[in-house]
This record gives structure tokens, sequence and C-alpha cells, in this order.
């Protein structure tokens, strides 16, 4: 679109890698910041994301604060809550306080909660700053535009590559990416500044309804218990898929997952809902006809083999 001026830089270098003249420049024409950007992993640890999580997040404090003050409209996670190991009926807050006494699995996690203490201690200080969670983010609604080398849709590329699925009755809390985009530009365009939002679903998946419709899709998957399962993913640790996710399932905590994963809270988004309510964003889904639109994607642009060239190794 020619609406759209990319600007190169790089979160992790001082004036986000900008000369200060165009990092002044850029500030002077910018109204507002919607920052949602981040190097996402799940098995780095907190000193390889720190640079453009945390310090990416303090250069986009940087830039509101130069020049003329703009809102910043920041894009967290519902992961800087303690996710695995709590209460099953546990219910978080979009004003739950982040001094949580709770453990964060993982770097990702750690410099999440990091840079939300940024940007909090940023609006005490006067900046109108709104934060944005989503929880695990698909495919879209209608096109089905999946992003091919995020955690959930490797997830799936493994169990087709492997032909097996692990045997849990985990709970997965899944939002559609237009979903997720609409409902963000409508509430930062209505009174946001101070306020938190959870961008959930407000119902769970289970992990074994995700694994049954994909079977129904075409491919053939036996369903196994998670050790044999993490067993078997071992085994095949070489290939494409599987070595995209082994690091997080030899983690040590990845053994107890069976019993922190039946534990998954539940989140309340009721702000969220309510200043939403009477506009046309509505999260839809989960439900399998979503799903498979998300499969047909990936395998139209070549992610994901057709079920009917499935090729499982013994």
């Amino acid at each position: 679109s020619p609406r759209v001026v990319v600007v190169p830089g790089d979160l992790a270098r001082p004036r986000l890698g900008l000369a200060p003249p165009a990092f002044e420049a850029l500030a002077a024409r910018t109204g507002a910041i919607y920052h949602s950007g981040a190097l996402t992993s799940w098995v780095h640890p907190y000193a390889g994301l720190e640079a453009a999580n945390v310090g990416g997040t303090r250069e986009v404090l940087r830039l509101a604060t130069t020049g003329t003050l703009k809102p910043v409209h920041h894009v967290s996670t519902l992961a800087v809550f303690p996710l695995l190991g709590r209460d099953p009926d546990a219910v978080i807050g979009e004003d739950d306080s982040l001094d949580h006494d709770g453990v964060l699995y993982g770097g990702y996690a750690q410099s999440k909660w990091v840079a939300e203490q940024l940007v909090a201690l940023a609006g005490a200080r006067g900046v109108p700053v709104a934060v944005y969670r989503p929880s695990l983010v698909t495919g879209h609604s209608e096109t089905g535009a999946w992003n091919a080398a995020d955690a959930m849709s490797q997830m799936v590329r493994t169990w087709t590559e492997l032909g097996a699925a692990y045997d849990l009755t985990a709970p997965v809390n899944m939002v559609p990416v237009d979903y997720v985009s609409r409902a963000i530009v409508h509430l930062s365009r209505a009174a946001a500044a101070g306020q938190r939002f959870h961008l959930a679903s407000p119902r769970h998946v289970g992990v074994g309804d995700l694994v049954e419709w994909t079977r129904r899709f075409g491919y053939r998957l036996e369903r196994l218990p998670y050790e044999a399962w993490r067993a078997r993913l071992s085994a095949r640790g070489r290939a494409a898929a599987p070595a995209a996710v082994l690091p997080l399932f030899s983690l040590t905590v990845a053994g107890a997952a069976p019993s922190l994963l039946r534990a998954m809270p539940r989140f309340d988004c009721r702000r969220t809902l309510g200043a939403l309510a009477g506009s046309d964003v509505v999260c839809p889904g989960p439900d399998e006809a979503l799903f498979h639109r998300s499969l047909a994607f990936l395998v139209g642009r070549g992610a994901l083999p057709p079920p009917e060239r499935q090729a499982v190794a013994p």
C-alpha cells in the first residue's frame, strides 16, 4: 500500500538502529506508536532476548517522548502471568498485578514481563500507554493465513511428519490473527490510555480436538502417550519440523507437561469484550472449519504436505 512507509531498523540497538537525525525525524512525524515487535522464542534464555524485547521497548518509549508526547499501544502476551502449574480454577484478570510470585518459564515470558514493567513505569510518569495481551495467535479466520514458523503451526507439522500426536487433555486458548489486529485498532481508537486488555477467546479448545481436526483433514496420526511421543520426537529430531520443536520438548520442565498443562488458567476479558460490544469485531471460533482453513493455507504455501502425500518415516 502507498500508505505504508518502511523504515528499516533494529529493536536491539539504541534509537532502534537509526542515526540521531533519522530517529528525531521519525519522532516528529509520528502521531501514535503500536509496538508489536519482539524476538519470539520459547527456548532462548532471557539474556538472548533482552536486547530486542526489553531494550526495544525502552527505545520505543524514547521515541514516544522525543518531541511531541505520543501514545504507545504495547502488544504484550498473556504469558506475563504464570500459565503453568496454577490452580485450575484460577482466573487471570485484566488488572491483576504483575508482581506475582509465580514462575515464568523461558526467556520470552520473562523478557515480555520486564518490558511490561517498563511500559507501566512510563505510564506512571505521564506517557499515555495501553497494553494488549493476546493468547495464542493463529490463522486468519477468513483466509486461513497463518505464520508457518510459529509454535502451533510447527507443532501441527511435527505431528504430520511423525505420524503421531501426544494424547493430552490440555486446554488451548487460540485467537485468529485478524481478530487480534482489528480488536487492537478498535480499542486503541477509544479511550484506551492506562488500560490493559486480554485478547483471549471466551472458550478453550482441547489439544485432543486439534488432533482430531487434523486427522479429519486427512492426515494419519496415532495418538501416543506423552512420553512415548517425546521419545519418537527425539528419535526423529533431525527432520525439519521435529528439529524446530525438539528443544522445547527437551527442556526439563517439559517432562512435567501432562500435569502442568492440566492447570492452565482461564482469562478474564470482560473489559475487552465490553469495549468491543456494539462493534463488528467479534472473536470467532475456535472451531474445526476455521482450523481446516488454516491447514489448507499451510498446504497451499508448501508448509505442510497435502494429506495424500504425507510421508511418515518408520
